[in-house]
């Protein structure tokens, strides 16, 4: 006996629904590499921070979000942030959010990287925290740890700085 093919439809559309949304779940917000646990892990490392409860205030009252809406009742502001692999295969997390408390309010900045052959997770290149009218507070900045400079334009033999 065969199965009409309109039958079968029927039972494997609910499947699929399933299976979509238990992946869209997994991959925002319970993979290792997902926004809203990087997001989490930043916003940890700048609640345990000295310099930046000292800007903020104290960690119990630092408010962390996405991008700032115009409306007071949006509670949905969603995070900026992009992935990207480099012509080396080297992939590129990068993402910046707002934090605010009672004695200031600065955007967080976050980079993290993985090699192409890494198998373990996202580590940091940089995580800052800019606050109007104070220095930038490092968190993490592999760039500088490095000692790397920006690159000095080089023209008929010549480097323009």
């Amino acid at each position: 006996m065969t199965i009409p093919l309109s039958d079968s439809r029927s039972v494997l559309t609910p499947f699929l629904q399933q299976i979509t949304v238990f992946y869209l779940l997994y991959t925002e917000l319970l993979a290792p590499d997902s926004s809203t646990i990087q997001f989490n892990a930043a916003v940890s490392r700048i609640k345990s921070s000295p310099e930046c409860r000292a800007l903020l205030g104290p960690s119990r009252q630092i408010k962390a979000y996405g991008e700032p809406t115009s409306n007071k009742w949006a509670r949905a502001r969603p995070l900026a942030y992009s992935n990207q692999v480099d012509k080396f295969g080297t992939t590129h997390f990068r993402m910046h959010f707002n934090v605010e408390g009672p004695s200031g309010a600065g955007v967080v900045n976050v980079h993290m990287t993985r090699p192409r052959d890494g198998d373990g997770g996202l580590e940091y290149e940089l995580l800052s925290l800019n606050v109007k009218g104070h220095e930038t507070v490092f968190l993490e900045n592999k760039a500088a740890e490095r000692g790397v400079k920006g690159k000095a334009a080089k023209m008929f033999g010549v480097q323009w700085r």
